[in-house]
C-alpha cells in the first residue's frame, strides 16, 4: 500500500518537475538521479517532493523571495502647499517582507529639481524646494538594494506664487533738473525661477513709465512734470511664478533757470516824452512753459510789469540819457528767477527857433 501511494506521488512531482525545467538535459539527469534514489528505497513522495520544488526554483519556475517588491511610501511633504523658492520636507519610507530595506529614495518634483533621500531603518527625509508655481506631482523612486527590487510612488504637492524681492538699482542723475529725463534702474529677484514681466514706475506726480523686465531687471526714463522732493516707486505687475511687489526711492527735482533776452527796444533811442516797447523771451532749458510775470525797468526806477506770456512790456517817460534796460523774469514753482539787459539811449526834447529845429545835445 505504501509502495502504491509512493509511485502516484512520485508520478506527480515528476509531472511538475518536468514542465519546470527549460533544458532536456537537465530533465533526463534529474529522472536518473529520481530512478536511482528510488531503486535504493531512500526515496520517498516528501523528498520527492522538496526535490522538485528545489528545481522549480533553480530554473525559474516562481521566484525564490515574495519580499523582494517593496512598498515605496510617501509619508509627509509639509508644508504643502509651499511657496516658490521655499523648501519643504519629503519623508518617505520603504517596506518590505522580508529584511528592513536599505539603499536611497529619489524625490523629483516634476520640474527637475529633486533631492536624494538616504535610508535609516527603512525611511528618511530630506527639504526639497521647487523653483515654479503650480501642482506638482512627487515622484519617490527607492533604487533598489540586494534585497529588494526598485520601486517608486508618487503624492500631489502644491506650489504657490513666491514673494520677489524689488529694488530700485539706480536713479540718475539725481538731482535732476525740471522737464529733465532721468534713468531708473530695477532688479526683480526671486528664489526660484527669474521673474518676468513689467515694473509701472510713478514718480508721485502721476507720472508713470512702463519697464519691460529682461532676465530680472530694466530701466526706464522719468520726465518730471514738477520741481521738490519726489518718491519713486517701482510696482512689479507679478507673473506665474511670483506675486506683486514694490519698492521706493527718493528723488529731488531742482528748479530749472530759463534764459531771458531782450529782443526789441525799438526805437532804440527816442525822445523822453515816447514811450518804449520792450520785447522779451523767456526759454526753458528742458522743456515745460515758464509761468507768472516778467518786470521791466532802467536804472532810475521805471518799470512795468506784465505777464510772461504777453512778451511785451512798454516803458514810458525815462530820463533822458544812456539807459540800461532789464527784463527780469520772476520764476515760478518749476523756473528760477532771471534776467537780461539792453542799452537804450533817450534824447531830449527838439527845440525849434525862429522857425529853425534845433537838437538839444543829450545829456542827464
Amino acid at each position: 500500500m505504501m509502495n502504491a501511494i509512493s509511485a502516484r506521488a512520485n508520478r506527480g512531482v515528476v509531472g511538475s518537475v518536468q514542465r519546470a525545467f527549460t533544458s532536456t538535459r537537465e530533465f533526463v539527469r534529474a529522472s536518473v538521479d529520481r530512478r536511482r534514489a528510488r531503486s535504493r528505497g531512500r526515496f520517498g513522495a516528501r523528498n520527492m517532493a522538496v526535490y522538485s520544488a528545489g528545481a522549480i526554483l533553480a530554473f525559474g519556475g516562481v521566484r525564490a523571495n515574495a519580499a523582494d517588491a517593496p512598498t515605496v511610501s510617501v509619508i509627509s511633504d509639509a508644508s504643502d502647499p509651499s511657496a516658490v523658492g521655499e523648501a519643504y520636507t519629503v519623508a518617505v519610507s520603504v517596506t518590505g517582507a522580508g529584511a528592513t530595506p536599505t539603499g536611497s529614495v529619489t524625490v523629483n518634483d516634476g520640474d527637475g529639481n529633486q533631492v536624494v533621500i538616504a535610508l535609516s531603518g527603512g525611511s528618511g527625509s530630506a527639504a526639497l524646494t521647487s523653483t515654479s508655481a503650480g501642482a506638482k506631482t512627487l515622484t519617490a523612486s527607492y533604487a533598489g538594494d540586494g534585497s529588494y527590487d526598485p520601486g517608486s510612488t508618487t503624492e500631489a504637492h502644491t506650489v504657490n506664487k513666491g514673494a520677489p524681492t524689488v529694488t530700485i538699482t539706480s536713479d540718475a542723475v539725481d538731482p535732476s533738473t525740471y522737464a529733465q529725463a532721468y534713468t531708473v534702474a530695477v532688479t526683480v529677484t526671486g528664489a526660484g525661477v527669474t521673474p518676468t514681466g513689467t515694473i509701472s514706475l510713478n514718480d508721485g506726480d502721476g507720472n508713470i513709465s512702463t519697464i519691460t523686465l529682461a532676465g530680472g531687471s530694466g530701466s526706464g526714463s522719468v520726465t518730471p512734470v514738477g520741481a521738490g522732493a519726489k518718491t519713486l516707486t517701482a510696482s512689479y505687475n507679478g507673473d506665474s511664478n511670483y506675486n506683486t511687489g514694490s519698492d521706493t526711492e527718493a528723488h529731488t527735482v531742482n528748479m530749472a533757470t530759463p534764459t531771458v533776452a531782450i529782443t526789441s527796444d525799438n526805437p532804440d533811442w527816442n525822445n523822453v516824452h515816447v514811450s518804449v516797447p520792450v520785447t522779451f523771451t523767456v526759454t526753458p532749458p528742458n522743456g515745460g512753459t515758464p509761468t507768472g510775470t516778467v518786470t521791466v525797468r532802467d536804472e532810475t526806477g521805471v518799470t512795468t510789469t506784465v505777464d510772461v506770456s504777453t512778451g511785451t512790456a512798454t516803458l514810458t517817460a525815462m530820463p533822458v540819457g544812456f539807459r540800461t534796460i532789464t527784463a527780469t523774469y520772476n520764476g515760478d514753482g518749476n523756473f528760477n528767477a532771471a534776467s537780461d539787459t539792453e542799452a537804450h539811449e533817450v534824447r531830449g526834447p527838439d527845440l525849434t527857433v525862429e522857425g529853425i529845429g534845433l537838437d538839444i545835445p543829450d545829456g542827464d
